[in-house]
């Protein structure tokens, strides 16, 4: 990790620094489950002192990022098969409401985006380069968002698409889950090139359903091989 500049030294605003620093590793896979975090070398790696450092390890755990054990430090958390099929039915629900607004509000250029992004996908999947995918396919799913012309809606689906991140990464990670989610999301373009509403949600919806199927299966297996 790079130390934070001391331009800001609020107390506050350390503790805040810190919480977003330490979640994005843990969402974006850096830590695995089951990694003990440490409060001195954090806060050594950080530049800061041991009390933000603490105060970002109980609000992680607030999320279920960690779990804190005492003389110990903080545990990276696991994910259940009921944290998956939550987060699943959460995201099916959300964004095929966003799906459902983009089918009517959606604009040419945002469609000529999405279509762009499937052909850069197709290679990118095809090439087995997953770290291109997996940023087309961000990309992808903002635009989405952006569609359904509602900014609290945007809001809420960006704040959880942070929060799932690993899911997505875990579940992309199996072989041919690139190309079988590229497909699915060549139905959720069909659908809103006809601005079909309930299309576009059923699209998504069995996106989402599709994933979390190929979650547990990886999260299974991990179980089954540890």
């Amino acid at each position: 990790m790079q130390k934070f500049a001391s331009s800001d030294p609020s107390h506050s605003s350390l503790h805040e620094r810190v919480f977003a620093q330490l979640r994005q590793s843990i969402l974006d896979g850096t830590y695995e489950p089951g990694t003990v975090i440490h409060e001195s070398r954090i806060a050594a790696e950080l530049g800061v002192s041991r009390t933000p450092v603490r105060e970002a390890f109980r609000k992680l755990e607030q999320e279920g990022l960690v779990t804190i054990i005492r003389n110990k430090g903080a545990v990276v958390a696991g994910v259940t098969e009921q944290d998956i099929k939550d987060i699943y039915a959460v995201r099916a629900v959300v964004e095929g409401l966003a799906a459902k607004w983009a089918a009517v509000h959606i604009t040419p250029a945002q469609l000529q985006e999405l279509e762009e992004l499937l052909t850069k996908m197709d290679r990118a999947a095809q090439a087995g380069d997953f770290r291109t995918w997996r940023e087309l396919d961000t990309r992808f799913h903002e635009v989405l968002y952006e569609a359904s012309h509602s900014i609290p809606l945007e809001l809420v689906l960006s704040a959880f698409h942070d929060y799932v991140r690993r899911a997505r990464l875990d579940s992309l990670a199996s072989p041919g889950r690139m190309r079988q989610a590229g497909e699915e999301h060549g139905a959720i373009v069909a659908a809103l090139k006809e601005n079909d509403p309930d299309l576009a949600a059923h699209a998504l919806a069995e996106h989402c359903r599709n994933a979390a199927e190929n979650w547990l299966r990886v999260h299974r297996d991990r179980r089954g091989n540890g």
